[in-house]
């Protein structure tokens, strides 16, 4: 997701209560999963397994729940909760929007089950079959030749288990 306009790491750090370290000034640019960032992109992690790579990614700007060394030219927010204050963010720079009564942009060939919940902002390309019961939230782009199976739900707030972690130190 881009940031229109980009904000500063203290910016964001602002926003979620974070400690920034390193490149204070750095301007964020967008939000983006680690292996889609790109230079300027804030990413996120909150398992010491994946901290090398996000540390060593195109990020600039790392959410991390741990005090770590600041690689040169980024900058690194400390949270106690980084998946938490990442969805903050996404929610602050792109705030719902209702579900509209228009239906989405839908490319040529493609079948989409008349019981499909559709947000704002929706593309769906040309030869796709979306089943019953599908949701497809606000700002989603589905391809080309995608099939998407009954109840399936795309674009809402990322979710998995997380075991207890020892309390950071800041």
């Amino acid at each position: 997701m881009r940031l229109e306009p980009a904000q500063t790491a203290t910016q964001i750090a602002e926003l979620i209560g974070a400690h920034v370290k390193g490149d204070a000034a750095r301007l964020v640019t967008g939000l983006n999963e680690i292996n889609r960032v790109e230079a300027g992109d804030l990413v996120y992690v909150d398992h010491e397994k994946y901290y090398t790579k996000a540390l060593n990614s195109a990020a600039t700007t790392i959410l991390i729940n741990k005090d770590v060394e600041v690689p040169e030219g980024k900058a690194i927010l400390i949270s106690e909760d980084p998946c938490l204050d990442y969805n903050k963010l996404v929610r602050y720079f792109n705030p719902l929007v209702g579900w509209p009564e228009t239906t989405a942009e839908v490319g040529t060939g493609s079948e989409v089950h008349p019981t499909v919940v559709v947000g704002a902002n929706v593309k769906i390309g040309a030869g796709c079959r979306i089943a019953p019961g599908v949701v497809l939230y606000e700002n989603t782009t589905i391809g080309d030749r995608v099939i998407i199976h009954a109840n399936t739900v795309i674009g809402a707030d990322p979710f998995y288990f997380q075991s207890a972690q020892p309390a950071t130190t800041r």
